[in-house]
């Protein structure tokens, strides 16, 4: 997914916050199977999505046609919380309104930052220069708090 998203340019558009929030619904997985139609922070991270659950059923259906096992779908749920994370605001106003917790948002978070850091890696120019500052946008107060490194 990830590899496709970059070759296809599907993020070059978004700004750090918007990448952490893309982002996030490859590593966020609801805890229950109540689907829902959460907020998207920006036009610009809509369209990602959109773009990015283009590619996931494509994959599907070539796993699909090798009988391979098919991967969890896309799961955007976080991402408006992430978004407002990368953009400066404070925990308690991210986490108003949602039913996850601090912890909860914490472990999401870092997952965010180990891929954004990946991706940041694996690419060049702009995009990595994103992926960098999204990184740094995301690893701050309490999702940094225990970092050793």
């Amino acid at each position: 997914m990830v590899a496709e998203a970059v070759r296809r340019g599907a993020w070059r558009r978004l700004t750090p916050a918007d990448l952490a929030a893309v982002v996030s619904a490859l590593v966020h997985e609801a805890r229950s199977d109540e689907v829902s139609d959460p907020p998207v922070p920006s036009v610009e991270v809509a369209e990602a999505l959109g773009e990015m659950e283009a590619i996931w059923r494509e994959v599907q259906a070539r796993k699909s046609e090798h009988d391979l096992t098919g991967d969890r779908e896309l799961d955007p749920g976080i991402s408006w919380m992430v978004h407002r994370w990368a953009s400066g605001r404070g925990l308690e106003e991210v986490l108003r309104g949602g039913d996850l917790s601090a912890g909860d948002f914490v472990r999401r978070a870092k997952q965010v930052v180990d891929l954004l850091g990946q991706i940041a890696h694996a690419s060049a120019g702009e995009l990595s220069r994103t992926a960098r500052a999204a990184s740094d946008a995301v690893l701050r107060g309490v999702v940094a708090a225990d970092r050793l490194d």
